[in-house]
């Protein structure tokens, strides 16, 4: 699944157990992440999100002089979910 969502599926949580017993890599979740909430929900879950969609949706929702601003906003949001 790609793409912004609302909410993470619920067996996510199960889905990277899964993975994780077949490998010692980091393991990254990227499929949905939209919202400070998708990443705290994964805090001690993954290792890393990936970002795309809803990055793209912050860019282009805001004002051609402001989308850098917007852009460092919601990746900042996304960062602090991520530390707390």
């Amino acid at each position: 699944m790609t793409g912004a969502r609302h909410a993470l599926a619920s067996d996510v949580g199960d889905f990277v157990a899964r993975v994780r017993r077949h490998t010692t890599l980091p393991v990254a979740v990227g499929f949905g992440i939209s919202a400070p909430e998708h990443v705290a929900a994964l805090r001690g879950v993954a290792d890393a999100v990936v970002v795309g969609s809803a990055a793209l949706d912050a860019i282009a929702s805001a004002p051609a002089e402001r989308r850098a601003d917007a852009l460092r906003a919601f990746v900042s949001g996304l960062a602090i979910a991520g530390r707390a």
